[in-house]
C-alpha cells in the first residue's frame, strides 16, 4: 500500500472497529426492553433487508439476485444471522456487554481448530498455542468464583459463546464452498430476506410477534441502530479488504473486542475483575497467534 492508502486503511480499522464495538451495548439495550429475542431478531433483519435492498437498487445489483446459489443463502441465514443473533439477544439481558465482546474473539481460534479437525488447515504450533490462550481466557471467565459480577450468569456467558460457534461454521463454509466471484452484498441481501421469511412464522407460532412502538423507545432505537451499524461497518470491512488485503483488515477484530469492552464501561459503567481483564489479554494474544499471515477473508468478521 502507498502511504496515503495505509493511512486511510488504518483510519478505517480504528473507525469501523470502534463503531462496531458498540453493537454489544446496543444488543443489551434492545434486550432490556421486554421484547422477545425472536421478535428482536426479526425486526433487526427486516431493517437490514430494507437497507441492503435499497443498496442493490442503487448499485444495479437487482438483476444479479438470482445468481447466488440457495445453499449458500441457507447457511448464511441460519449460521450467520438467525442462530447467533438469537444467542446474543438471549444472553444480552444477563451478561455485561464487555464480556460478550470478549467471547466473540473466540471465532478465529475456533475456526482454525475446526478447520484442522476436518483437514483443511495444516498443523502449526503457534496457532495451537493461540487456541490454548483462548481456552485459558474462557477458563479465566468461567472458573474463578470472583471472575464474573454474578456467578449465576455463567450459563448465559456460555450461551453468548455459542454465537461464536455459529460464526465459526459460517466462516468455514464461506472458505470452502463460496468462490471469489460471489457478490457478498447480494448474498447478504438474500440471507437477510430469508431470515425474515423464517422468523415471521416462528414468531407467530410462539406468539412473540409484536410491532415496534411509536413513538420509538430505547428498544426500537437500539434495534435500528444495531442494524445500521452492522451493515455500514461490514461494508467498510469489505472495502478495507479490497484496499489493503484480508490480513490487514483482520486487525479490525482486535479493535471490535477492545472497543466493545470500552463501550460497556462508558455506557453502562461496567467494572470488571482482574480475571476478566486477564481473559481479555489472553484472548487478544490468542487471536494474534491464530491469525496466519495469508489467512483469507471470511464473511463473518462482524458480531452481527
Amino acid at each position: 500500500m502507498s502511504l496515503s492508502n495505509r493511512k486511510t486503511a488504518t483510519f478505517l480499522v480504528l473507525f469501523a472497529g470502534g463503531v462496531w464495538g458498540i453493537s454489544f451495548a446496543l444488543l443489551k439495550w434492545a434486550a432490556q426492553g421486554g421484547l422477545s429475542p425472536l421478535n428482536l431478531v426479526l425486526w433487526q433483519m427486516m431493517i437490514v433487508s430494507v437497507i441492503l435492498l435499497l443498496m442493490c437498487l442503487a448499485t444495479g445489483r437487482m438483476s444479479k439476485l438470482s445468481s447466488v446459489h440457495w445453499s449458500h443463502v441457507i447457511v448464511i441465514t441460519l449460521a450467520g444471522n438467525v442462530a447467533p443473533n438469537l444467542f446474543f439477544y438471549y444472553a444480552a439481558e444477563h451478561v455485561p456487554s464487555g464480556i460478550m465482546a470478549i467471547t466473540i474473539a473466540l471465532v478465529p481460534m475456533m475456526t482454525y481448530a475446526l478447520a484442522f479437525i476436518i483437514r483443511i488447515e495444516s498443523y502449526s504450533m503457534t496457532r495451537f498455542l493461540g487456541i490454548f490462550f483462548g481456552f485459558a481466557a474462557i477458563l479465566c471467565l468461567t472458573v474463578p468464583e470472583t471472575s464474573l459480577p454474578d456467578p449465576t450468569i455463567l450459563p448465559w456467558v456460555l450461551i453468548a459463546s455459542l454465537a461464536g460457534c455459529c460464526y465459526t461454521v459460517e466462516n468455514l463454509y464461506v472458505d470452502c464452498k463460496i468462490g471469489q466471484h460471489v457478490d457478498f452484498v447480494i448474498l447478504l441481501t438474500l440471507a437477510s430476506i430469508s431470515s425474515v421469511l423464517i422468523l415471521i412464522p416462528i414468531n407467530i407460532m410462539f406468539g412473540t410477534f409484536e410491532m415496534l412502538q411509536w413513538p420509538l423507545t430505547i428498544t426500537e432505537y437500539a434495534v435500528t441502530s444495531l442494524a445500521i451499524v452492522n451493515v455500514i461497518c461490514y461494508l467498510l470491512f469489505l472495502f478495507l479488504i479490497r484496499m489493503s488485503g484480508s490480513v490487514f483488515a483482520s486487525q479490525m477484530g482486535y479493535v471490535v473486542t477492545l472497543s466493545g469492552v470500552g463501550w460497556g464501561i462508558l455506557l453502562f459503567d461496567e467494572s470488571h475483575s482482574l480475571w476478566v481483564w486477564g481473559a481479555l489479554v489472553l484472548m487478544l494474544i490468542g487471536m494474534a497467534m491464530v491469525t496466519p499471515r495469508n489467512y483469507s477473508a471470511t464473511i463473518s468478521a462482524d458480531p452481527k
